[in-house]
């Protein structure tokens, strides 16, 4: 198969649906002000951003577009292991695409929950179970206190239901984007009626 370069159009464009799903991420993020969200967060997001995902996925069948997404996302949530983890996600999603072809939603929904499975690791899983000795020391007394409520409610096997739950979500997700850009974009794309 031959690699299809991107151009600037092609950047730009992943880059801003990027930050439309940078944006969702934040939204959701402010709801972890209270700990017990830490839990259910990575499940919301990854129900809720399988439609751009696919979007990029079909806007920008080329070579490099989920890395410049891992990239973009991973700087903006301002923590090295996710954007490491997201980044490792993005090339195996890379080489996922190119095998099996670049517009093949099944590779798509795959690497999207590879990508969200990447996420989990790199934004919850990392920062309060493994590296919670670090995070316990940034922020106000009551932040710290927060977190420490965090970590404590991820004890035990909790990890682990949080980890699938996000899967879960993330293929419930996968298929919802699935279907709207079948419908939508690819609709848009042959000048159908997108409303029909």
């Amino acid at each position: 198969m031959r690699i299809e370069k991107m151009n600037t159009k092609d950047i730009i464009t992943v880059t801003l649906l990027t930050l439309v799903n940078m944006v969702i991420y934040m939204v959701l993020g402010m709801t972890c002000v209270v700990p017990v969200m830490v839990l259910i967060y990575p499940s919301l997001i990854a129900l809720t951003q399988g439609v751009v995902f696919m979007m990029i996925g079909t806007k920008v069948p080329r070579t490099g577009a989920f890395i410049i997404y891992s990239i973009v996302a991973g700087l903006l949530g301002f923590y090295v292991p996710y954007l490491i983890f997201n980044v490792i996600a993005a090339v195996i999603t890379e080489i996922l695409l190119y095998i099996g072809g670049y517009k093949n939603y099944r590779i798509l929904a795959a690497g999207y929950v590879l990508m969200q499975a990447a996420a989990v690791f790199g934004s919850i899983i990392y920062p309060y179970k493994i590296a919670f000795e670090d995070l316990l020391k940034q922020g106000t007394a009551e932040q710290i206190a927060d977190k420490q409520r965090a970590i404590d409610l991820l004890a035990g096997p909790v990890p682990a239901i949080v980890v699938v739950c996000c899967l879960i979500c993330a293929v419930i997700g996968a298929l919802i984007g699935v279907k709207i850009v079948k419908r939508h974009v690819n609709a848009a794309d042959k000048g159908e009626d997108v409303l029909a």
